[in-house]
């Protein structure tokens, strides 16, 4: 992903479904990742977790658009134990500590 550092485009999905996040919550947490990969299904697309402007860890899930430009269309926070699981942030076990 060599051109993370483009500017993504936001669907306006995100703050439909959730009025807590802005669409520069998503651009902050964009630009401060702490992980992504691509999905395990061969879909296209990337999971990612970010920290956004308040400190707060938001989910992304993201792919190329047709004319080739990023495009985020799913951002949640907090991230849910699947996608931190997903990135090999939480490593299973009841407390994430693998017991």
């Amino acid at each position: 992903m060599n051109e993370i550092n483009e500017e993504p485009i936001i669907h306006p999905r995100i703050h439909r479904r959730h009025s807590n996040i802005s669409d520069e919550d998503v651009r902050s947490a964009w630009h401060a990742l702490v992980e992504f990969k691509p999905r395990n299904n061969a879909s296209g697309r990337w999971s990612a977790i970010g920290v956004d402007g308040e400190g707060r860890l938001l989910e992304l899930v993201f792919s190329k658009s047709q004319d080739g430009h990023w495009e985020i269309f799913h951002a949640k926070t907090p991230p849910t134990k699947a996608i931190l699981k997903e990135l090999g942030l939480l490593k299973g076990g009841r407390y994430g500590n693998g017991r």
